[in-house]
């Protein structure tokens, strides 16, 4: 199967196209197929300290405040999909699971 993977250290740029076998479900375990994946800021954050050269942070409060302003000005637009109570969290994930439409999922609280 195609993977994108390293086989050295180093930053983004040791990422390549690999082949490797298929992996297998041993006894009492599953396969399961994964259609994206992403990187959190804590991933990053262990990776760093392994040693892996991460990219900088830019998230921050001026970033923040400057997409508000962005969206106050109606240069930034952002669209709702659903919204759910975080009690029905499980439904939300089935509308996201299922891949389909466009526009953020948003949980809400009380």
């Amino acid at each position: 199967m195609r993977v994108a993977g390293f086989d050295a250290p180093g930053g983004p740029d040791v990422l390549r196209v690999m082949e490797v076998p298929a992996p297998e479900a041993g006894p009492g375990q599953v396969r399961v197929r994964v259609r994206a994946a992403g990187v959190q800021p804590f991933d990053l954050a262990r990776a760093a300290e392994l040693g892996v050269r991460t990219p900088p942070d830019k998230r921050s409060a001026a970033r923040v405040a400057e997409a508000a302003r962005f969206h106050a000005e109606g240069r930034l637009r952002l669209h709702v999909r659903a919204t759910f109570p975080l009690d029905r969290a499980a439904d939300a994930h089935r509308l996201v699971a299922t891949g389909h439409g466009r526009g953020k999922v948003v949980l809400t609280l009380g």
